[in-house]
């Protein structure tokens, strides 16, 4: 959670993200496979960057428990997520 995410103005504001799962498809080359990734939400701040989707949901859980138990001015009301699939070039075996 300590990493420095991407900066607030390359995703959608708070209210195009709420409920909503929005999909991003990035063109790469013919050896791809597509990658689901995630990132999670407190107010406009991003907490958490390009998550796996094996591991979204545990840091979701995470993020919704360090909001209830933690004082901090946000809310679990407050705490949304982005889903985006991204291309992933393959490696080459030699």
């Amino acid at each position: 959670m300590g990493t420095q995410g991407p900066t607030r103005e390359q995703f959608p504001k708070k209210a195009e993200r709420k409920n909503k799962k929005r999909l991003h498809i990035y063109s790469g080359t013919q050896n791809f496979f597509m990658e689901k990734i995630y990132h999670i939400y407190a107010g406009d701040k991003c907490l958490i960057h390009s998550l796996k989707e094996q591991d979204f949901l545990p840091a979701w859980r995470t993020a919704q428990n360090m909001i209830a138990i933690v004082n901090t001015n946000y809310k679990i009301e407050d705490l949304s997520y982005e889903e985006l699939l991204v291309n992933k070039e393959l490696e080459a075996s030699y």
